[in-house]
């Protein structure tokens, strides 16, 4: 989950940015295996860095909902320690294998069997990151509700 707050931090858009940067730089390797998962290998590193950077900028809020916060952490947490070190490993080991035998994996297309694994991976992080936000969305929206109740009625003694 991205924290845009003003003032807005450098490091967080520059990172986004970066993270932009280096995707594009992978997508049009697309045709040369030992640069996309080079690439990819790079792509992660530098969304493990904005996972870290967030992580305290989410510290640092004011969150009033605790199971919200902790939801949020817990997350950070595991895309920090599990999956990001995950994606940073498996391109630099199919970049490995590639450079190690690459009639195997070049000249026979294996390495399409790692893109396969690569692509199921990321779809099923995608499911998991729209059942997070969903379960984000729900713990919300009471609060948005309670707070929009609040405000209602603070407009409503000050007339």
């Amino acid at each position: 989950m991205t924290v845009i707050r003003w003032p807005i931090q450098f490091s967080h858009n520059f990172l986004y940015i970066a993270c932009t940067l280096v995707e594009a730089i992978a997508f049009t390797q697309v045709q040369e295996p030992l640069l996309w998962y080079l690439f990819n290998a790079v792509f992660a590193l530098v969304a493990l860095i904005l996972f870290i950077v967030d992580s305290r900028m989410i510290a640092q809020q004011q969150v009033r909902i605790t199971e919200l916060r902790s939801r949020i952490m817990s997350d950070q947490r595991m895309n920090i320690w599990l999956l990001m070190p995950a994606f940073i490993l498996y391109p630099l080991v199919v970049a490995l294998l590639i450079l190690a035998w690459p009639n195997v994996f070049l000249a026979q297309r294996m390495h399409v069997v790692f893109g396969i694994i690569q692509f199921l991976a990321l779809l099923a992080y995608l499911i998991y990151v729209l059942r997070f936000f969903s379960l984000l969305a729900r713990l919300m929206i009471p609060t948005d509700r309670a707070e929009l109740g609040e405000e209602r009625s603070s407009e409503r003694s000050t007339k």
